[in-house]
């Protein structure tokens, strides 16, 4: 018996290390390293985000300079070398900033890590170089409107013309458009060896930004009992399965804003936590507002209401808790306001508005039959327009979907008939007008335009133009809570939910708080790390949970699964690619 028992395990191990031997990679003993480094996707070019806004870039510029504000996590605007958040003042040419740099009565606080004292007039290369930028890139869009920068020994003004992408809540959007404070690069490779006022310093840079090594800046003003990190590095990857692989070798201690692909591939290792957090991208319903099948106000109540968001929208993302939205700002912002109320009975609102009949309603010669154009590549898009044709199929409407590759540019153009899904990014310098303003309406000139749905509306406008009139916060927020129920009554695009980040983080890094919007290494001068001792066992696993401040109660999430694609069905029926 004990002999069968005998054969029959070592059968069963045979054949597991047979499997284990067709993995990519096998799991090997925890690497004990005294570095921490941290995963990006794709490589940032230089540590300059003003000359490169990329992801990558921003992470670097968070840890390498300070602006002049930041927020919070809940949107509020923070001085950090200025001594107050900004106050506007209006002119007949535009808008004035002025503001006064924190210093003690010897000497500036803030010093670039060669020692030399941050002087006013830093701010001028810092706009010169984000006016113009090096050969070959484009300018970045916020500085058309710096029309002139003054200074003196302790204080700085800024005058604004046009169009202001921050619309308000601050003069410096964090932070890929940010005027982090920059020395002119002293070899003239915009940014591959930078002084720093930031926490941190570059120490090397190598393989063109594929692996970049940070250390402490000795002149930032650590906090108090504070021990920095001794060595931070950036290694960057050129496809998911190679950032899997360096995970599960124990070569990473940080992934942020993970990619699908690496959650897929790494979800069962015990060395990394899954931290989710809900973004700033709202996943967005866009309408054709000169539509005659969308232009009533009652029509798109009811297909609103007809989405019945509750039942599926916490379903998209196994292993968060998605709640939909309920304005088209996230919870937690200072601001926001639950305005969006659905009506009981949609069906009865269509009929009453005169669209009748089965299976597909209609009214004279228009039938409810709506195209709907997403992104092709996109499996998320594709789980909710599903959503989309089931649910209002039983409103009587037929929902066409068009996949294209080409979103972006279609959207440019305004190039859909009737519906487009949209992932939309909506930082706290977001304004209005950008979204549902005249100034908003897209263009190839215009980049920070997103109003898709073309809706312009004479009340809508003047709040608008009232927002960006605002001299600060306490002026804004009641314009603000305005503009949210005008919009909650008109409905010109439907939000649908704020699609959730994840961080994939070390148990052993300790201070890591990511906000949901901007450069995940924000707070990195907080952090601290320490390294798993030799044969140490990982710390248990929390569950994943989605943060917010104010979340309601939601069905619980589904488990995941295999795949990291989302587990929704069923898969809307797919029009030939035009």
């Amino acid at each position: 018996m004990h002999r069968w028992l005998l054969v029959a395990l070592v059968v069963v191990w045979v054949g597991g290390c047979s499997q284990i031997s067709d993995l990519p990679l096998k799991l090997p003993e925890r690497r004990k390293g005294l570095n921490f480094t941290v995963g990006l996707m794709g490589r940032p070019q230089t540590a300059l985000s003003l000359v490169a806004p990329t992801a990558q870039e921003a992470e670097l510029t968070a840890m390498l300079y300070r602006p002049l504000w930041d927020y919070d996590t809940s949107w509020q605007v923070v001085p950090v070398m200025a001594e107050a958040p900004p106050r506007f003042i209006s002119r007949a040419d535009g808008r004035t900033v002025e503001t006064r740099l924190v210093a003690n009565e010897k000497k500036p606080t803030f010093h670039w890590s060669n020692q030399e004292p941050v002087q006013p007039d830093d701010f001028r290369t810092a706009q010169q170089l984000s006016s113009s930028g090096p050969p070959g890139r484009d300018r970045p869009f916020w500085s058309h409107s710096v029309a002139s920068l003054n200074f003196s020994q302790d204080s700085m003004s800024f005058h604004l013309q046009g169009f202001w992408p921050v619309g308000g809540l601050s003069i410096i959007p964090f932070p890929s458009a940010a005027v982090p404070l920059l020395k002119e690069d002293p070899l003239g490779g915009y940014g591959h060896a930078p002084l720093s006022n930031g926490p941190f310093k570059v120490k090397s840079w190598e393989g063109d930004g594929r692996l970049i090594t940070l250390v402490p800046n000795p002149d930032y003003p650590w906090p108090a009992g504070s021990q920095p990190i001794a060595q931070i590095r950036f290694r960057c990857y050129d496809h998911p399965d190679r950032m899997v692989r360096g995970i599960l070798a124990g070569d990473l201690q940080l992934v942020p804003k993970a990619p699908a692909e690496v959650l897929a591939g790494g979800k069962d290792n015990p060395w990394m936590q899954s931290r989710w957090v809900a973004s700033d991208r709202l996943q967005t319903l866009f309408l054709r507002m000169d539509s005659p099948l969308l232009s009533e106000v009652a029509v798109r109540r009811a297909l609103f209401a007809g989405l019945r968001r509750a039942q599926w929208v916490p379903k998209l993302h196994p292993g968060a808790s998605v709640n939909p939205a309920h304005s088209w700002v996230p919870q937690r912002a200072w601001f926001y306001l639950d305005v969006l109320e659905e009506v009981p009975n949609p069906n009865q609102v269509l009929d009453a508005a005169g669209w009748k009949g089965h299976p597909v309603r209609a009214k004279g010669r228009l039938s409810l039959k709506l195209e709907l154009l997403y992104n092709q590549d996109s499996p998320t898009a594709l789980a909710v327009v599903g959503q989309i044709q089931e649910r209002w199929s039983e409103l009587g409407v037929e929902i066409q979907p068009m996949p294209v590759r080409d979103l972006e540019q279609r959207l440019k153009r305004r190039d859909f008939s009737h519906l487009a899904l949209v992932e939309l990014p909506l930082q706290p310098w977001f304004s209005p007008a950008q979204l549902m303003g005249r100034t908003g309406l897209p263009s190839e000139d215009s980049p920070l335009a997103y109003n898709y749905s073309g809706w312009v509306d004479d009340e809508n406008e003047a709040i608008c133009s009232a927002v960006e009139r605002a001299a600060d916060q306490v002026e804004l927020k009641p314009l603000l809570a305005r503009q949210q129920k005008y919009f909650a009554q008109e409905l010109p695009f439907f939000p649908l939910y704020f699609v959730p980040d994840v961080h994939l983080v070390s148990p052993n890094l300790a201070g890591y708080q990511p906000r949901g919007f901007g450069a995940a290494c924000f707070n990195s001068q907080t952090w601290s790390y320490r390294p798993p001792s030799a044969g140490g066992s990982p710390s248990p696993l929390p569950s994943p949970s989605l943060e917010s401040s104010s979340s309601p109660a939601v069905p619980p999430p589904l488990s995941p699964e295999s795949s990291s694609s989302p587990a929704l069905s069923p898969s809307p029926r797919v029009s030939p690619s035009p």
